[in-house]
């Protein structure tokens, strides 16, 4: 899988796992239970928020170098997408890195772009697959995370989205 140079340099599995712990603690307090909701506007100031009395102090100022660099990874994509606009690439990172400032339609919206672009992108589904989960919206998450494996069965990071969502799907789902 292609990893964006924002994200490794925290790791992608940090930020990944940033994510999960994120959703697991909006949906122990609550946050994600309007299912009418087309996606959630989760401002990142509302979550960490939300979420600060969870992080401990060093994790806060290492939140905010983090944040600082996702930032700039960002405006470097613009700059990319201005000189080569249907670069796929481009769009699944910058959609990445704006899921982990929690900015989740920007972010929905670059990896719709992405599979718009590139419809056999596994990686495209799969990280959508994960902003749906983390705005508990777990059904989408599901559909994109099977669509994912679907175009590459060994994506180890769309297993564990498809068994994060099947395990925080309602019974009635």
């Amino acid at each position: 899988m292609r990893r964006s140079k924002v994200i490794s340099s925290g790791g992608t599995l940090l930020g990944h796992a940033i994510l999960v712990f994120v959703a697991y603690l909006a949906i122990e307090r609550g946050v994600t239970l309007d299912p009418k909701s087309e996606l959630l506007d989760v401002s990142h100031e509302h979550t960490m928020h939300d979420l600060s009395s969870s992080v401990a102090p060093d994790e806060e100022s290492q939140a905010g170098y983090n944040e600082s660099q996702v930032s700039e990874g960002i405006a470097e994509f613009n700059q990319s997408l201005k000189v080569k606009p249907n670069d796929i690439g481009a769009y699944i990172d910058r959609g990445w890195s704006y899921s982990e400032l929690g900015q989740y339609k920007l972010a929905v919206a670059d990896l719709t772009r992405a599979i718009e672009i590139c419809p056999g992108s596994s990686e495209a589904y799969c990280k959508r697959a994960w902003v749906y989960i983390t705005v508990g919206q777990f059904r989408k998450g599901l559909t994109d995370a099977n669509l994912a494996l679907s175009l590459d069965a060994h994506n180890s990071d769309a297993k564990d989205a498809r068994e994060y969502a099947l395990a925080h799907l309602a019974p009635t789902e």
